[in-house]
């Protein structure tokens, strides 16, 4: 899924002021929590997600509660993902080293 700014966003204010981007930053974590969510990314001014879904519905019925999409500070395009290099998509991140003291 890949989401840009929509209609709502006004480009006079940094995006965490930008209405309803508390309650975006908060539903999307609660869909990482939920095991939703497997990648994210910012990319230019764009931003990708990669869920874990039966289909595209299912992906739009777990947005349809984020107020910035129904207000329209984003815009969501939902795409299906086919993956022909497989790699860490889904896989746990690699170790962190230790930190020195």
């Amino acid at each position: 899924m890949e989401i840009t700014t929509g209609p709502a966003w006004d480009a006079s204010k940094p995006p965490q002021s930008q209405a309803f981007f508390a309650e975006h930053s908060a539903h999307l974590r609660d869909l990482r929590r939920a095991g939703h969510i497997t990648a994210g990314v910012r990319y230019g001014s764009k931003g990708l997600l990669v869920f874990s879904a039966a289909n595209i519905e299912a992906v739009r019925d777990l947005l349809k509660p984020d107020p910035s999409l129904v207000h329209g500070t984003f815009v969501a395009d939902v795409q299906p993902l086919l993956v022909f290099y497989p790699g860490m998509l889904g896989s746990a991140p690699p170790a962190r080293p230790a930190s020195a003291p």
